[in-house]
C-alpha cells in the first residue's frame, strides 16, 4: 500500500533469527552457575584473587603494549578567517 520494498522471506529471516537469539539465551542461562549467592559469592571471590587474573592481565599488556593512540582527531581549523599558504609558483609552459 505505501511501497515499501522488503524481500519475501522476511517473516522466516526474523524467525530464524529470534530463535537462534533463543538458543543462545537459553544455553547462555543453563551455563550460569549454580547454587546458593553465598557459594557463589565465594567462586566470584576466589576467581577474582586467583593467578587466573594475573595471568590475564599479563597477556594483554604483552599483546597491546606496543599499541600507541595518536590522540585525539579533528577537522576543525581554528587558525582563523586566512589560511596563507607558502613556497614557489612553477608555472608549465606547455598547455
Amino acid at each position: 500500500m505505501n511501497r515499501v520494498a522488503f524481500q519475501r522471506n522476511l517473516a522466516r529471516v526474523v524467525f530464524r533469527a529470534g530463535a537462534i537469539v533463543g538458543v543462545v539465551l537459553l544455553v547462555l542461562a543453563w551455563a550460569l552457575p549454580t547454587g546458593s549467592a553465598e557459594e557463589n559469592a565465594k567462586r566470584y571471590s576466589d576467581f577474582l584473587n586467583g593467578n587466573i587474573i594475573n595471568q590475564l592481565n599479563s597477556l594483554l599488556n604483552r599483546l597491546f603494549s606496543s599499541v600507541e593512540g595518536q590522540g585525539m582527531a579533528t577537522a576543525d581549523y581554528y587558525g582563523g578567517d586566512l589560511l596563507t599558504l607558502g613556497g614557489a609558483i612553477n608555472l608549465a609552459t606547455r598547455s
